[in-house]
């Protein structure tokens, strides 16, 4: 069988970038090409830290996800929603992983990533004060790309979300990149959202374009 006549400057290209630290290629035409061939194939992503730059997806293979530590529980009913770790929680875990450029420029973002505080009702019925409390809302991070780089690290952010507060509320799924890329997945029970996201950890890393083959649907 013939030898792909690419796969040398391709190889060659992925090394330079993963040791260049902006991880950046000369602008020649055949290492130009190279970059067009390897995002083609999903072996490259542009670099969230260094615009102009990439992050190949065997080096954010051993990345870390994100996901709240007692999630499961949560779904196995080993603990109520209350105890359930905050999105703030998991985003310092995320900013622990992070060099100090990186964390300079994530924590500015964490009101958009990690949204505000819950905020829990109360109401009296008869002599009784019951406390609702708002559809879960549980952030998850993985390593990826969409239309738009990630956060830094070269990270997608998403929410596991009931859509209402009934017991028997449908669970979404979605996941962006630090622009409008989005792609979203929609499930009947906490479960099979749970094993989905399961799906999505294995799978990283991803670009968001490249979840339809997990059933999610692209903005």
């Amino acid at each position: 069988m013939p030898q792909n006549p690419n796969a040398q400057v391709d190889s060659a290209t992925l090394d330079l970038i993963e040791h260049n630290a902006t991880g950046s290629v000369p602008a020649t035409p055949s290492f130009q090409d190279s970059i067009l061939r390897l995002i083609s194939s999903h072996q490259i992503y542009a670099n969230a830290d260094f615009k102009g730059g990439y992050v190949t997806a065997r080096s954010l293979a051993g990345k870390v996800c994100f996901i709240a530590k007692n999630l499961k529980d949560v779904a196995e009913h080993k603990i109520t929603p209350d105890l359930l770790e905050s999105n703030n929680s998991i985003f310092d875990r995320y900013l622990i992983s992070l060099n100090e450029r990186q964390k300079n420029t994530a924590e500015p973002k964490r009101a958009l990533v990690a949204g505000k505080v819950a905020h829990h009702r109360a109401k009296w019925v008869g002599d009784k004060k019951i406390v609702d409390h708002d559809p879960i809302h549980s952030l998850f991070l993985v390593p990826g790309c969409g239309k738009h780089v990630g956060l830094p690290g070269n990270y997608l952010y998403g929410m596991l979300f009931q859509v209402t507060d009934q017991q028997d509320s449908p669970w979404n799924l979605h996941l962006h990149d630090t622009d409008d890329g989005l792609a979203t997945c929609t499930f009947a029970t906490l479960k099979l959202a749970l094993d989905k996201l399961d799906e999505l950890v294995a799978s990283a890393p991803f670009t968001l374009s490249e979840l339809t083959a997990l059933d999610f649907k692209n903005n």
